[in-house]
C-alpha cells in the first residue's frame, strides 16, 4: 500500500481575503437591517393581531367591527377629559408592568404585581376614606404607607418561600 500524498492547502490570496471580508461585512449589515426592521415592526404586527382577534367576538355579537373600533377610539381620545381618564387609569398598570420588568431583569418572577396593586389600592381607600381622622398633612403619607404595606404584605409569603426553598 502506498501512502496518499496530501497537498498542503494553498493560502488565500490577499484579494480573496479582502473580498470575503467585504462579503461578510455586507451580510452582517443586511442582517442587522432586517433585525432592526423586525424590532420596529413587531409592535405594529402585535397591535394588528390584537385588533383582528378582538374583532371576532365583536362580529359574533352582531356589531359592526369598524364602527365599534371608531367608538372605542372616540371614547379614549375624543376629548380632553377622555384622554385624562385614559392616562389616570393606565398609569398604575404601566408602572406595575415596569415593576415586573425590573424584577424579570433581576431574574426574579413577580407575577403578582397586579394583585399587589389592587391590595394597595384597597388599603389606601380604606385608610383615606375615613378610617382615620387625621389632618391632611398626616393623612396623605398615611394613605401612601398603607398602600405600600398592603402590597408588600401580599408578597410576604411568596418571598419567604423563595428565600427558604
Amino acid at each position: 500500500m502506498t501512502a496518499a500524498i496530501i497537498k498542503p492547502a494553498t493560502p488565500l490570496s490577499l484579494v480573496t481575503r479582502r473580498f470575503l471580508r467585504h462579503r461578510l461585512a455586507v451580510a452582517s449589515a443586511a442582517l442587522l437591517a432586517v433585525l432592526a426592521a423586525l424590532s420596529l415592526a413587531a409592535p405594529a404586527i402585535a397591535a394588528l393581531a390584537a385588533l383582528l382577534l378582538a374583532s371576532i367576538p365583536i362580529a359574533a355579537a352582531g356589531a359592526p367591527v369598524l364602527s365599534a373600533y371608531a367608538l372605542m377610539a372616540k371614547g379614549a381620545f375624543g376629548s380632553l377629559f377622555a384622554v385624562s381618564e385614559l392616562l389616570a387609569r393606565a398609569t398604575p398598570l404601566i408602572l406595575t408592568g415596569l415593576a415586573a420588568a425590573v424584577a424579570f431583569r433581576a431574574k426574579l418572577w413577580n407575577i403578582g404585581g397586579e394583585g399587589q396593586l389592587y391590595a394597595g389600592a384597597l388599603a389606601a381607600v380604606a385608610v383615606g376614606s375615613g378610617a382615620l381622622a387625621l389632618p391632611p398633612v398626616v393623612m396623605v403619607p398615611s394613605v401612601i404607607v398603607a398602600g405600600a404595606l398592603a402590597g408588600g404584605l401580599l408578597m410576604l409569603v411568596p418571598a419567604l418561600l423563595k428565600v427558604r426553598l
